[in-house]
């Protein structure tokens, strides 16, 4: 019997090809669509001059950071947190002023955000669905957050027409 694999997002084509080459048959159905969105409003109470620290923990926000830095007015006294260099490769299209947390979660991102933070605002940019941890943690140390919502994500309704 063949084996049959059910993959709820998209491949790459190195993984496509070792399904193919090793006889496995798959389907793949991306589960949750994400569409990138501009947020209610863009003005934000900061001081340009002090700057502020971008926070990330989805590639689609950096995604859309590197797509809006401009109408955010972000300056040489802006900077960037992220969890990964998948992240930074993105951010390094318009700065280098980007800080990765030394692991990738969020406990590590709210650490690197007290280390660096100097009373900058610290605005948090994030999906319909994010997790509070960052926020919440930064918000109990008394930093102050900004948080705005850049994209959404759609759940996909899955059809297939084989069994798994």
């Amino acid at each position: 019997m063949k084996q049959s694999l059910f993959i709820g997002r998209k491949l790459g084509s190195r993984t496509k090809n070792w399904l193919k080459d090793n006889a496995v048959d798959f389907e793949e159905h991306p589960l949750i669509q994400i569409e990138l969105v501009q947020p209610e409003s863009l003005k934000m109470n900061f001081v340009k001059d002090t700057g502020r620290q971008f926070v990330i923990t989805s590639q689609w926000a950096a995604k859309w950071l590197s797509e809006n830095f401009t109408k955010l007015e972000y300056t040489n006294n802006d900077s960037v947190l992220c969890i990964s260099e998948k992240q930074e490769k993105i951010l390094r299209t318009f700065t280098n002023q980007i800080f990765v947390s030394e692991k990738q979660n969020a406990a590590s991102l709210v650490q690197l955000v007290f280390q660096k933070n100097t009373n900058e605002t610290v605005v948090f940019l994030r999906g319909n669905k994010s997790l509070d941890i960052v926020p919440s943690n930064l918000k109990l140390k008394g930093v102050k957050i900004e948080e705005l919502k850049v994209y959404r994500n759609l759940p996909q309704k899955i059809k297939t027409d084989k069994f798994f």
